[in-house]
């Protein structure tokens, strides 16, 4: 009988708690002041929105509930929480612009190679082993050679961004939230690239992809014994890695790093005690031995430091890292999913694929006579 009692007791605190949202949210309806437009309005129909923020905030919590406890939990922007989307509705004078301190993203499709894909993705044919001449004695048969290639291939994965904008955020707050959103996927969509192309294992995390600094088609150039760390790069490794790079490469090549190994390199010194580091004047970027020098956030900095680790590339990117596209960033929005929640999903996506274009050791050694040699280096710290 006691626990029945209890039972019935919570059982009715529940109900008591769902009247008491039930009546909050009539008092609140009436908490409403016409909206001013210049849109289209059918006869009959009357727009309004809330009279404050705190009644906003309000009611939209209400809704919230309602949807935690028939859908459960699920991220989406709102006026609810200040720091999920609250903050751009005003309740005093505010600066339209949004503060944004990021790390630099983008870089790869500065530096790669563009490819377009069409339904059935991209392919190359890569020169492998080319046709050899021989001496021939006297009366002797000449000597056959057999050119074989090698191929790229590539095929579109989908990255995607999806966000829920509660209705309520869309028509009240002070900046155009899709305008917003779209600058938005556009960072994430770059950072997923970047760190795709740069850092990428060829695990589901980065698509399947392998980057610059883990793929097996770069020549890996290791520093002098006892160089474990990053910041004990020197001028003479440098001086390898141009030495390593294919010839042809040369051209256009540049230097690729995160910002904390470019402040290592600048204090570099060359035979001469003469720092190696070339401030040019004008809008041209500096350089590094006669190269232009790019800086990536998702590079790997300083703090990743450890031994047998590829930190810094060199090289021709054009000719090294390839870039597929299917199409561009298609951006839309839809309310179908939300209609109940009074919610729009905006959703980004892009297809694509990142692959790095060189020789792998074995592809070099079996074709010694080819003289094979990759566009992109990347430089490595010691075993120990």
């Amino acid at each position: 009988v006691q626990a029945l009692t209890s039972q019935a007791e919570q059982m009715r605190k529940e109900l008591d708690a769902q009247a008491e949202q039930i009546r909050a949210f009539e008092r609140r309806s009436l908490e409403t002041q016409p909206i001013v437009t210049n849109q289209f309005i059918q006869p009959g129909v009357r727009l309004q929105k809330f009279s404050s923020r705190t009644v906003a905030k309000d009611f939209c919590k209400f809704c919230m509930d309602i949807k935690a406890a028939y859908r459960g939990e699920s991220k989406d922007m709102s006026p609810v929480d200040d720091s999920e989307g609250g903050y751009l509705i005003p309740d005093a004078q505010m600066e339209s612009e949004i503060i944004q301190m990021s790390e630099n993203v983008g870089v790869c499709e500065q530096l790669g190679g563009m490819v377009p894909m069409g339904p059935g993705g991209f392919k190359q044919n890569r020169r492998l082993g080319g046709a050899l001449a021989y001496w021939k004695a006297a009366g002797a048969a000449g000597t056959e050679s057999t050119p074989n290639l090698g191929q790229l291939n590539m095929s579109p994965e989908t990255l995607i961004c999806l966000v829920d904008v509660d209705m309520e955020l869309d028509e009240d707050a002070m900046i155009n939230v899709g305008n917003y959103l779209a600058s938005q996927f556009a960072y994430a969509l770059a950072y997923k690239k970047d760190e795709a192309a740069f850092i990428g294992d060829g695990s589901p995390t980065y698509g399947g992809i392998t980057g610059i600094l883990n793929s097996d088609r770069v020549t890996v150039v290791p520093m002098a014994a006892g160089g474990d760390t990053f910041i004990e790069a020197s001028y003479n490794d440098l001086v390898n890695c141009e030495a390593a790079v294919w010839e042809g490469a040369l051209v256009n090549a540049k230097w690729l790093m995160h910002r904390t190994i470019k402040a290592v390199v600048k204090k570099l010194k060359d035979t001469a005690n003469l720092p190696i580091w070339q401030s040019v004047a004008g809008p041209e970027p500096d350089e590094l031995l006669g190269y232009q020098l790019q800086t990536a956030g998702l590079m790997r900095g300083t703090a990743a430091t450890a031994v047998s680790t590829n930190f810094l590339a060199f090289g021709d990117f054009v000719s090294g890292l390839k870039i597929g596209k299917r199409g561009g960033v298609r951006i839309d929005y839809s309310d179908v999913v939300g209609f109940k929640n009074f919610q729009k999903c905006y959703r980004a996506i892009e297809r694509l694929d990142i692959q790095v274009n060189g020789y792998t050791a074995a592809e070099i050694a079996a074709n010694a006579a080819s003289q094979l040699a990759n566009p992109i280096v990347v430089l490595q710290t010691a075993a120990e």
